[in-house]
């Protein structure tokens, strides 16, 4: 049995023993001084730490030294904690306590361990979670997305968190993202961004919040309500609902063609029509076609063979010569008839009894002679169905041959006939004066 003295010492209201005997004090104990109860030392030397103070300070600890628990009395740079044994990093700078608190730009993180995104403006972003404010054209939290603007945004900038366009869209286009046309009926095509509804009303002949309506068949313009305020240039009436005569005279694409209230041709009417619509037709005789607006009377002169101031009279039986027949105004032949007219208008046409259709132009008498089976002044008599060949004498009507089997001028009688001389003298007296009183007319 082993027998020991124990010494009992009060030192700073704590109890402290030395040890005699076999049960020493570690002798890493600052001054070998440890409690009684459980050896542990009372202090230890300034670079080991522990109950018997035979664990080293850490490295980090500023001059190697700490207190009994191990907690450095300070950090050498670059660390920190309680021991010393995190890590400062990149830190701008790093508290003792607390750790890390600034980075430098371009960093970030618990020690600065990570880069800003590159698309970070002037490269800096937060200390804690890398977000940043974007340049122009990225979004996100750390501006790690590019901006899907479509390309009609009015700038390259979008919403940091949407990617929405930040400003408004470029004329024409609409949408969260300015890729949607706007309806091309818009005026300068330029409509709300948010519900496409046209900035500046409608273009021609549309009408609606869209303009996706079509006005009225005729309307140039019309109202929201879809009632005319102005007609087409080829179009009239109070809704625009009658279409100018196509007879009116067109001077270009872009001028109208008849006035919008009554519908009266502006610039006058194509050739052939005339009135203040232009919708009658110059007369077909007329030499160009063409009449005056007002009266419809023929400009120029008449085409060959009709007169008169609309060249509606005709002339046709003048003979024509150069390209003329007859007095415009009068009606008079110029170069006299046509052969099977006469008169001093040759409006009268031979007997059709005159051969080739000849007669003289003042007595109307047949100038050719007759037709076979006809004499007499304009050959309306008939020849004897007894003459040979139903051919006669122009003047007398004497047959010029007689049929088989009979006789006389007229071939109208047989020779057992009986027939006295006498009678046949007077027969012929007859003939003759009556061949007389046939050609009087043509002395005159």
């Amino acid at each position: 049995m082993i027998f020991c003295t124990i010494l009992y010492i009060e030192l700073f209201d704590l109890d402290i023993v030395f040890i005699l005997g076999e049960r020493n004090c570690s002798r890493a104990c600052k001054d070998g001084l440890c409690h009684a109860s459980n050896g542990s030392c009372l202090d230890c030397p300034a670079t080991l730490y522990g109950d018997q103070c035979t664990l080293p300070c850490n490295t980090n600890c500023q001059g190697g030294t700490c207190d009994k628990n191990g907690r450095c009395i300070s950090c050498s740079s670059g660390f920190w904690g309680d021991m010393c044994d995190k890590v400062c990093g990149n830190c701008t700078n790093c508290d003792r306590t607390t750790g890390c608190q600034a980075c430098p730009v371009g960093k970030w993180g618990n020690s600065c361990q990570n880069n800003c995104n590159a698309n970070c403006q002037l490269n800096q972003c937060s200390k804690e979670d890398g977000s940043c404010d974007c340049n122009v054209g990225f979004y996100g939290v750390s501006c790690d997305k590019v901006c899907n603007n479509s390309g009609h945004c009015i700038t390259n900038a979008c919403d940091k968190l949407t990617g929405d366009c930040s400003g408004n869209c470029v004329d024409g286009w609409y949408g969260t993202k300015c890729q949607i046309q706007c309806p091309t009926q818009c005026r300068s095509k330029a409509c709300n961004r948010q519900n496409a509804m046209c900035t500046f009303n409608c273009v021609p002949g549309y009408y609606g919040d869209l303009c996706t309506s079509v006005c009225p068949m005729g309307c140039y313009e019309c109202s929201s309500s879809g009632s005319c305020i102005s007609c087409k240039i080829d179009s009239y009436g109070q809704s625009c609902q009658f279409q100018c005569s196509a007879n009116c005279l067109r001077v270009n694409n872009d001028t109208r063609v008849c006035d919008a209230t009554t519908g009266n041709c502006f610039s006058g009417c194509k050739d052939g029509y005339y009135g203040d619509k232009c919708n009658m037709m110059c007369s077909v005789n007329c030499r160009d076609g063409s009449c005056f607006r007002d009266t419809g009377k023929c400009i120029g002169i008449c085409k060959e063979n009709f007169y008169g101031s609309y060249c509606n009279e005709s002339c046709m039986g003048c003979a024509t010569v150069g390209g003329t027949s007859c007095d415009q105004p009068t009606g008079r032949c110029l170069h006299g008839c046509k052969t099977g007219y006469y008169g001093l208008y040759c409006r009268d046409q031979c007997s059709s009894n005159c051969l080739n259709l000849k007669c003289s132009t003042s007595s109307h008498d047949c100038t050719d002679g007759c037709i076979a089976s006809k004499f007499g002044f304009e050959c309306k008599q008939d020849c004897s169905s007894n003459c040979f060949g139903g051919t006669c004498n122009r003047l007398s009507g004497a047959c010029d041959h007689c049929s088989s089997g009979l006789q006389g001028p007229a071939c109208e009688y047989t020779p057992s006939s009986g027939v006295c001389l006498v009678w046949l003298l007077m027969t012929n007296y007859k003939r003759r004066k009556k061949r007389v009183q046939l050609t009087k007319p043509s002395e005159k």
